[in-house]
């Protein structure tokens, strides 16, 4: 994409050898490359986010807790980090922090929620996660096709043979749990 762009810009710095069209369709290209370029590396943090470059598992889950609190100065945000494995292994930890990433948004857009209470957890045999929300609980259709979240959080956790359970909660709001195995 920057080569593209590199190549229209040139075209357009040539100027007397082109004509109007020319400059103008050169300038075009040159445009819509910086705006690829933009949107690629706006999606790369998205594809692995870099709080996992530095961090573990329990400090990248502060550091979003602490931006959706920024963000979001009305919700209320609880985090509890119980006993987390060290060296988690980057496959887990990039798995439970996109759970707990997309169950805290989907609260956020859709729930109209007051609190968001996010837990991560392990014993000997699993890493556990629940994000709950006090919210209006999940919509009458919520499982139908286009459900992308959902879906991603619940083969995420499939491919480390683990789990997602999502209900809704008798008091109000939803639940999330993820139960993804450590053997």
């Amino acid at each position: 994409i920057t080569a593209i762009k590199s190549m229209a810009l040139a075209l357009t710095r040539r100027g007397a050898g082109c004509d109007a069209e020319a400059h103008e369709v050169a300038q075009l290209i040159a445009d819509t490359a910086g705006k690829l370029y933009g949107a690629m590396h706006d999606l790369i943090p998205r594809l692995r986010p870099p709080a996992l470059d530095n961090l573990e598992l329990a400090e990248a889950n502060e550091d979003r807790v602490a931006a959706w609190r920024r963000e979001q100065p009305k919700i209320e945000f609880a985090l509890r980090l119980g006993s987390l494995p060290a060296g988690l292994g980057e496959s887990y930890a990039l798995a439970a922090y996109r759970i707990v990433q997309e169950a805290t948004t989907n609260a956020l857009r859709h729930a109209q929620a007051q609190r968001v209470e996010i837990a991560l957890d392990s014993d000997a045999r699993a890493l556990h996660i629940e994000v709950r929300d006090d919210g209006r609980g999940l919509a009458p259709d919520w499982q139908r096709p286009g459900h992308y979240g959902v879906r991603g959080m619940r083969e995420r956790a499939r491919t480390l043979g683990g789990d997602v359970e999502i209900d809704n909660i008798e008091s109000g709001g939803v639940r999330v749990r993820a139960r993804l195995p450590l053997e």
